[in-house]
């Protein structure tokens, strides 16, 4: 066998190596935010002029609203009306059946702004206030067992608390002095 010379193996020769430019960083701006302008906001509109108040027609006018106090001591025909001693023909007492205190129809009526009539015919009482009427019949009871108006030598009698707050007083009693006090 006939030897061969070995082959060279021929190398390539090394690939240079380029240089890698050097490009410059472009300098970019930093992003700002975009700039917005507030929107301008109209002012208000002037509120109409307050128109001045008519002229207080005397006629129409109510009167100005008083507290009024009333102070009924049970047995005593004094009482205290706004801070003023008076006088009853009758004491107030207290109604055993009902356990309610009785008081004169017509000075707590009137004391707190109501009138009152009576028509003996029927013996029912009409106690008109600010164009309510109510009306009480003697003997017949009251709602809720409030008791019943009476009619003692002469004078209407009925229980405190009911007339009272169905005229929008309120009571309250002191059974300490045996008192009992209405105020609206």
């Amino acid at each position: 066998m006939d030897e061969q010379p070995p082959t060279e193996v021929k190398e390539e020769p090394p690939t240079p190596e380029l240089p890698t430019p050097e490009l410059p960083t472009p300098e970019l701006p930093t992003p700002q935010p975009p700039v917005v302008e507030p929107l301008p906001i109209p002012a208000p509109p002037a509120p109409p002029p307050i128109p001045e108040p008519p002229a207080a027609d005397p006629a129409v006018t109510a009167p100005p609203v008083r507290i009024q106090i009333l102070r009924f001591v049970i047995g005593s025909t004094a009482f205290i009306r706004n801070g003023d001693a008076a006088e009853s023909e009758v004491a107030p007492f207290i109604d055993a059946s009902y356990n309610r205190t009785m008081v004169p129809l017509r000075i707590i009526a009137e004391a707190l702004g109501a009138e009152v009539r009576f028509n003996s015919t029927t013996r029912v009482v009409y106690i008109t206030q600010n164009y309510n009427e109510i009306s009480l019949g003697i003997d017949v009871p009251l709602p809720d067992d409030m008791g019943v108006a009476v009619i003692i030598d002469g004078h209407t009698f009925v229980p405190a608390r009911y007339v009272s707050e169905v005229l929008g007083a309120a009571v309250r009693w002191d059974r300490e002095h045996q008192a009992v006090y209405v105020y609206k």
